[in-house]
């Protein structure tokens, strides 16, 4: 599940030529049984098409920019999915749980943030749905938005 997303951005980077239709037509047909939409461990493990995103554009040496949005893109859907998990739990097998613990506790060691030499400086974090306002890579300041009145 989802190896194509990551296999089509790779296909795309190492073409030397791209071609388009002018008169194409794409069908998708939305089934209920389709595999993106049960309630399944195999979406928990979608985090593996970003880690690889990112692993590839360290090796190509892109630019640091998008490496950091792919790698903050990966901490974003750590926390959605372990939500996700936390909101369903209940609905899955105890041998579902322990899959999508595992896919959860693999992804989270996977995680590193990607730091550009101004992230040193200031950077802004979230940690477990706390954020917070860094500065000089050691003085950590917890913040919150306030409220309308």
């Amino acid at each position: 599940m989802n190896d194509d997303e990551y296999s089509t951005r790779e296909f795309i980077y190492y073409a030397r030529k791209i071609a388009f239709c002018k008169d194409a037509t794409y069908i998708y047909y939305q089934l209920d049984e389709s595999l993106t939409k049960k309630h399944s461990p195999r979406k928990f493990n979608v985090y593996r098409v970003f880690m690889r995103l990112e692993e590839l554009a360290k090796k190509e040496k892109m630019k640091k920019s998008l490496i950091k949005t792919i790698n903050k893109h990966r901490y974003s859907e750590f926390y959605y999915l372990q939500n996700m998990y936390l909101q369903d739990q209940d609905k899955f097998s105890l041998e579902d749980q322990k899959t999508i613990q595992g896919y959860l506790d693999e992804h989270f060691a996977s995680l590193k943030p990607y730091y550009t030499l101004a992230d040193y400086i200031f950077r802004k974090e979230r940690i477990m749905n706390k954020k917070f306002i860094v500065l000089f890579h050691f003085i950590k300041f917890q913040y919150r938005k306030l409220k309308n009145a």
